[in-house]
């Protein structure tokens, strides 16, 4: 479970120290989440270049196909967002937050990941080296 959703009337309704309860309690569970699907992923990677050696081969998509993928993404989220005023609010809301966000992902943990790696090794290996 990655995520909680209120009835905005009832939420409204409490008192602000079942408010703030609220709000906690599901800042926790996005983050209990996300560190727990992150576990599993790196688990289950571990796993098929262990258990599936040989059998599974891992590779990174080019990115042309990632940006190619990315411009379908927008396209079908802009569109699907269309359809309702609240899915347009939602979606204008998210469209600034990325705006806002994305130059610091880029900086920070773009270049983190790009340089140092995880974990002493590098994650993005240079296409001459595959």
């Amino acid at each position: 479970m990655s995520e909680f959703g209120f009835n905005k009337k009832a939420y409204e309704a409490l008192p602000v120290d079942l408010r703030r309860t609220l709000d906690h309690a599901a800042a926790a569970v996005q983050v209990y989440g996300l560190t727990d699907f992150h576990a599993k992923n790196a688990i289950a990677l571990e796993r098929l270049k262990t258990e599936f050696k040989g059998k599974v081969e891992i590779i990174q998509f080019p990115v042309p196909v990632l940006r190619d993928l990315k411009k379908l993404a927008v396209e079908v989220v802009k569109e699907e967002s269309e359809k309702t005023p609240m899915a347009r609010k939602v979606h204008a809301s998210f469209t600034k937050f990325q705006a806002l966000v994305g130059p610091w992902d880029h900086v920070a943990e773009g270049a983190l990941i790009r340089t140092v790696g995880c974990c002493g090794r590098s994650v993005i290996s240079p296409p001459s080296s595959r």
